[in-house]
């Protein structure tokens, strides 16, 4: 069983990217092995991301052949869109969270997701935010940040510039 928090998920592109990429490395796997919990504060933003429509030019570098495999071409309002497909939309649940004021929405993920969204915080509202994001990691799991940003926390080891792993 694999849990992946993708956290401050806005539109849905990156748990949707992310669901993506598990089901072309595991095509038979079941929905119940694997599941991407998309979280933001923004409850308009979380509708649209559940739907998983998107304008074909804001996805005109993914590759033809991954469209195919995890879209349906659809027209709204005459424009070109692309839907994710029901099999991609069963991997990934929506659910509305703030980072600041509420705990882990689950526990023991094994990868956390939380890109370019601490940088808009304060130093101690960081440290809120992180504190409840390594709180989510189980032993052994890894957070990914964004490139602008640092995870500094104890518990935390960095891989990379952009890749930590919890060890206790």
């Amino acid at each position: 069983h694999v849990r992946i928090w993708s956290a401050g998920c806005s539109h849905g592109q990156e748990p949707f990217s992310i669901a993506m990429s598990m089901r072309d490395f595991f095509p038979r796997i079941d929905v119940q092995a694997m599941k991407v919990i998309a979280s933001d504060v923004d409850q308009i933003a979380l509708q649209r991301a559940a739907i998983g429509e998107y304008d074909e030019s804001s996805l005109k570098d993914l590759p033809e052949n991954v469209k195919r495999r995890h879209f349906d071409f659809i027209k709204v309002s005459g424009i070109d869109c692309l839907r994710t497909k029901p099999a991609l939309r069963n991997l990934v649940e929506f659910r509305q969270s703030n980072l600041i004021q509420d705990r882990p929405i689950q526990q023991c993920y094994d990868v956390v997701f939380c890109r370019n969204v601490m940088i808009y915080f304060d130093r101690p509202t960081r440290e809120i935010v992180l504190a409840n994001l390594v709180r989510a990691l189980k032993t052994g799991g890894h957070l990914f940040i964004g490139h602008a940003e640092r995870a500094e926390h104890e518990e935390l080891t960095a891989l990379g510039g952009t890749v930590y792993r919890r060890d206790s």
